[in-house]
């Protein structure tokens, strides 16, 4: 998943980053993308970046990641730290970079299936490989409620002191970021106890309102800003609009705020 394309960037501005190459421009946005994905606590889903020397193809399929022709069996490599590691340490022409906001312990087999794709060696053609879930490990504290850090679309499993909880023992209220334990209370054998994988409102699909503020922390972050024209008869001119404010201010954008992470487990 991409927040913004070269092609939308060069769609707004035109001539302002004609003189720019799509590289530099795909790495200002990931730049951009990876500050406001810190200040949000989450990246909607998107996980690892892969990219190769060589050209290399990579898919991810039910079972494993295939890059460079290599498989990495999910079942060797359960965790999205273990899987990294293994790709990183074969010497090969490819590699794997996880999103800073990416909890390594994530299980790697909820990576999104994806066809075969080419995966470049320039920094545009990185390919960015997603989650179809969120795991989250949290603490039971003995209450009625398990707080999540990010609204509940569907929860897929729920395990209690490694045992899998059935769907009928727990509710969530519409547009909560919690579990409600419907008889007794979450336990309190152990810190971290309760292990849940769910898919968040917003993954794999960030808002409108995302791309928007990246576009805008792009031209400021530049010295882009739109051109406003005015015509008076036969008369024309071009001027900048004023830069408003700092890009980092533009990113932390009160508009933000109903996407970012509400409770840390």
């Amino acid at each position: 998943m991409e927040y913004l394309t070269v092609a939308d960037v060069r769609d707004e501005y035109g001539d302002l980053v004609e003189a720019m190459t799509d590289t530099a421009i795909r790495r200002r946005l990931d730049r951009l993308s990876a500050y406001m994905e810190d200040a949000l606590g989450h990246a909607f889903g998107r996980a690892l970046m892969a990219r190769s020397t060589a050209g290399d193809t990579v898919q991810v399929t039910d079972t494993g990641l295939v890059i460079g022709g290599d498989a990495y069996a999910f079942a060797d490599y359960p965790t999205l730290g273990a899987l990294v590691d293994a790709a990183n340490a074969a010497g090969a022409s490819y590699s794997l970079t996880p999103l800073p906001v990416i909890d390594p312990n994530t299980p790697s087999e909820l990576l999104k299936a994806t066809g075969t794709v080419a995966c470049g060696p320039t920094y545009a053609d990185w390919v960015v490989l997603d989650l179809e879930a969120l795991w989250v490990k949290a603490s039971g504290d003995g209450t009625t409620h398990l707080f999540l850090p990010l609204p509940v679309q569907e929860v897929q499993q729920v395990t209690e002191d490694g045992v899998a909880i059935d769907a009928t023992a727990y509710e969530v209220p519409p547009d909560a970021s919690w579990l409600i334990r419907k008889l007794g209370r979450w336990s309190t054998r152990a810190t971290g106890n309760v292990e849940v994988i769910y898919r968040p409102r917003w993954w794999g699909n960030a808002p409108g309102v995302v791309s928007e503020v990246l576009l805008e922390a792009f031209g400021v972050a530049t010295g882009n800003t739109p051109i406003a024209s005015e015509r008076f008869g036969d008369y024309s001119y071009q001027r900048k609009v004023p830069e408003a404010r700092p890009w980092q201010e533009v990113l932390s954008d009160p508009a933000l705020r109903p996407y970012a992470v509400r409770f840390h487990p």
